[in-house]
Formats: structure tokens, C-alpha cells, sequence
């Protein structure tokens, strides 16, 4: 697996003898005995209810709204939204308008290099619906400088590429919102894994983006529209 996505969908990593902990676990030493213990200190129980749909619903929308009302500053800085123009930052941008007086700062970063993905024309789409400051940065490879920074401030190993790509884009977001006087940032990022239901349409989309069979220019502007096409 590590050779062949550039990294390890495991508890074992690149290096024998060590190993990662698994979500939800922690490892304790003893002073008597020394030797390390692992056990899990945190799970979550479900008791599992059949309700109709409204009741699921209404909820999930509670709980999203109070999500977001719950990590609002104290303190009045201004607050920016990492936009993608999908499903996930768009909720998050139009509950935040519902719960936060000020100007909203919106931001889409991406690779300079590569023609221009369809994000960007929702992003932009997205902000002039909500009426944001909306700001777009491109990338260059010459961003590969900052990784000694990212790495540093990671708290475990990227996995592979993707991990590193997005870890230097995060930094990369977080000086471009301190630039524009934002304190916090709010992003989606894992919320797909909620709102994204079908799973058959999300393998699709993923087998179609990830082939190398299919140019680049095509992959960006054609497939990310075709599950919903379909």
C-alpha cells in the first residue's frame, strides 16, 4: 500500500518497530512495571431509533446550526469560510449568515499549474449568492519550500501526497485569512462523508477522476458533474 498510494492505511508505518495508535486509543506506561498499555478511552453508543424522515431532518439541521453557533469567536474577529462552491462549506456559509453579523471572508485556494477546476466557478457562484468577500489564490509548485513548516506543525504523518498537498494548502489558507483580518476559519472538510449518501456515486466519481486514462482538462471540468448527471 505504501508504494503504491504513498502511504499506509494502517497501524504499521514505513519504519519496523513503530507503530501508530488507533483513533480513540491511548498508550500508558506504568511506573511499576514499565511496559506499555493500550486500551481505549473513549467510544460512542448508539440506541437506534426508527423515526420518519422529518424527524431525522429537522435534527441534523439543529445539530449543524449549533455546531457552527458553538465555535463562533467570543471576541468579534472576523471569520473566513474555506469555499469549494460543493455542498458542505455552501451550508456552512449559509448558516453563518444566519448566525454572524459581520462580512463573512470566503476562500478557494488550488494548484496554479493545472487548468482551471470547476470549484472555482462555484465558489464564485456560491459568493455572489451569499454575498461574501471572496478570494482565490493559486498555488505554484514552488510551495513545495513551505513543507519543513507543515510537517512541523502536523501532530502525525501526512498520508502520502494528498496529505502533504492539502497540509500545505491549509497553511497556505491560514496566512491569506490572516492577511484579510480573519481570526478563525471554518471548512467542510470530512462533511461529505454525511451529506454524500450514495455510495455507488461516489465510487464512480472516484474510479472516473482517478484513471489516468482520461485527459486531465477532461477529469476537472466533465466528471465531478456526472454522478449527478447520471
Amino acid at each position: 500500500a505504501n508504494i503504491l498510494y504513498g502511504s499506509v492505511y494502517s497501524r504499521k508505518q514505513q519504519f519496523e518497530g513503530i507503530y501508530e495508535l488507533r483513533p480513540g486509543n491511548i498508550l500508558v506506561i506504568h511506573s511499576e512495571s514499565k511496559r506499555p498499555v493500550i486500551y481505549k478511552y473513549w467510544d460512542i453508543k448508539f440506541n437506534i431509533t426508527n423515526r420518519n424522515f422529518s424527524y431525522y431532518e429537522k435534527g441534523f439541521k439543529y445539530l449543524l446550526k449549533e455546531a457552527i453557533r458553538k465555535r463562533l469567536p467570543s471576541d468579534g474577529s472576523k471569520i473566513g469560510v474555506a469555499s469549494s462552491g460543493g455542498i458542505d462549506s455552501a451550508l456552512i456559509i449559509a448558516l453563518l449568515k444566519q448566525l454572524y453579523p459581520r462580512q463573512i471572508e470566503t476562500f478557494t485556494l488550488g494548484p496554479k499549474n493545472k487548468s482551471p477546476r470547476p470549484e472555482y466557478k462555484d465558489a464564485r457562484r456560491v459568493s455572489k449568492y451569499f454575498n461574501t468577500n471572496h478570494h482565490e489564490l493559486l498555488v505554484p509548485d514552488s510551495a513545495i519550500e513551505y513543507l519543513p513548516k507543515v510537517i512541523w506543525h502536523m501532530g502525525e504523518i501526512p498520508w502520502g501526497a494528498v496529505g502533504i498537498t492539502q497540509g500545505i494548502m491549509i497553511y497556505l489558507l491560514g496566512k491569506l485569512a490572516k492577511k484579510n483580518g480573519c481570526g478563525y476559519i471554518f471548512t467542510g472538510n470530512g462533511a461529505e462523508l454525511i451529506l454524500d449518501a450514495n455510495e455507488q456515486q461516489a465510487q464512480l466519481y472516484k474510479r472516473l477522476h482517478n484513471s489516468k486514462k482520461i485527459p486531465e482538462k477532461i477529469r476537472d471540468r466533465f466528471i465531478p458533474y456526472l454522478p449527478k448527471k447520471l
